[in-house]
């Protein structure tokens, strides 16, 4: 107990350290710090709901990486690709809640939004081929049910078909987006799951008797 006290203060200490630091850069280059700690309602006079289905899929983000990272550090099995999956569920959040792929990467740097959409296909090939090779009991065929639905929506976003859907273009892509991302958590907390099981020893090996114990007890009823 007393390391984990330990270790909570020093984590609560590294997270002041860090937005005291962070809040000063952000100040330094003329930012405000109340845009950077209220809540944007708030702060821009927004409604509340706005955002609201890119904020769920940003949840569903989160929700998938405490569970892959929470999973991983507990089970023998599958470890690779919870990792492997945890740290792209957590860039995905990232980039979608700050809009890297659009804000920083395409319009301040001007790279094409397609190289980040390939850099993420790269990455779900790499993971199937390791749940390939280290399949879960759920099977490693239902990542694609996922994968379809971001593609789908990277396809939009980043193509002509933006432009031929009209006005619809922004709802389709979201939606795509945000049943990906729910379809993302689905298949991983399922997956993840089974690697905790498959893990865990067979209850009826865990319930036996040890050798010793046995011995014991022959023992003490021969003595009776």
């Amino acid at each position: 107990m007393p390391n984990v006290r330990v270790g909570m203060i020093v984590f609560a200490l590294f997270v002041l350290c860090a937005m005291y630091l962070s809040s000063m850069v952000f100040h330094w280059n003329g930012v405000e710090l109340n845009v950077l700690v209220r809540d944007p309602a708030a702060q821009f006079g927004i409604p509340i709901y706005a955002g609201f289905f890119s904020w769920l899929g940003v949840f569903a983000l989160v929700a998938t990486t405490a569970v892959l990272a929470m999973c991983a550090s507990v089970a023998t099995r599958g470890r690779r690709p919870m990792i492997v999956a945890a740290i792209l569920t957590a860039a995905l959040a990232l980039d979608d809640s700050f809009m890297f792929h659009d804000a920083v990467w395409s319009e301040r740097w001007g790279y094409s939004e397609l190289l980040i959409y390939g850099f993420y296909g790269l990455m779900v090939l790499l993971l199937g081929v390791m749940l390939s090779a280290e399949p879960p009991s759920t099977g490693a065929s239902g990542l694609l049910v996922p994968a379809a639905f971001l593609v789908g929506s990277a396809a939009i976003d980043a193509t002509f078909l933006s432009e031929a859907l009209g006005w619809r273009a922004i709802w389709v892509e979201d939606a795509l987006k945000m049943t990906g991302f729910a379809s993302w958590l689905f298949y991983w907390f399922s997956a993840a799951r089974a690697y905790v099981r498959a893990s865990e020893p067979a209850a009826a090996d865990r319930d036996k008797p040890t050798f010793a114990m046995r011995e014991g007890s022959a023992g003490t009823v021969a003595r009776s």
